[in-house]
């Protein structure tokens, strides 16, 4: 994911692990954990990722297709592939990361997020905090590229870039 903007509340959950168990196994991407920290991770996760993902990408997709000189048809595949696509890495990512996330909060804080977003403005949060990441991402794109071109046309300004390219031509055996 890819980030997460996270807003930190001075909730306190009211409802004990068990119970965020218990709602966190009715979600594909959460596993039921006997650790305490890795359940809220769960829960935690399950709050802030798995909302209305596929409408979301979708609907980002749409957009950036929307310009282009494909078919209506081709467009259409290459949205729902790219949805498709977004969700499983999404899934994937979920799972890797809920070890890193228990271990980055510390339990109470676990358990304020997991309050938050269990709070009515917690899906609304949640949605908005994704939505936020998308849009650093796009505003930081141009200039990563930018600074990016820097970067090699400084190292080639160093360094012998055409010996570079040439070993990687070999590398790839063209």
């Amino acid at each position: 994911m890819r980030s997460l903007i996270i807003a930190f509340a001075v909730l306190a959950l009211t409802g004990s692990v068990a119970q965020a168990q218990n709602t966190a196994s009715q979600n594909p991407l959460v596993v039921v954990e006997t650790d305490p920290r890795l359940a809220l991770a769960d829960r935690y996760l399950a709050l802030t990722v798995d909302l209305d993902v596929d409408k979301l990408m979708r609907e980002q997709m749409e957009q950036g297709f929307a310009g282009s000189p494909a078919t209506p048809e081709q467009r259409a595949w290459m949205t729902d592939q790219m949805t498709d696509l977004y969700e499983d890495v999404i899934g994937k990512a979920v799972r890797d990361m809920r070890g890193d996330v228990a271990e980055l909060y510390t339990q109470p804080e676990l358990e304020a997020l997991v309050a938050l977003y269990e709070s009515p403005l917690g899906p609304s949060l949640a949605r908005k905090n994704m939505e936020a990441g998308m849009l650093m991402q796009e505003a930081m794109m141009p200039h990563l590229i930018t600074g990016m071109t820097d970067v090699f046309e400084k190292y080639c300004l160093r360094f012998d870039c055409e010996a570079l390219g040439a070993a990687a031509a070999k590398q790839n055996g063209r």
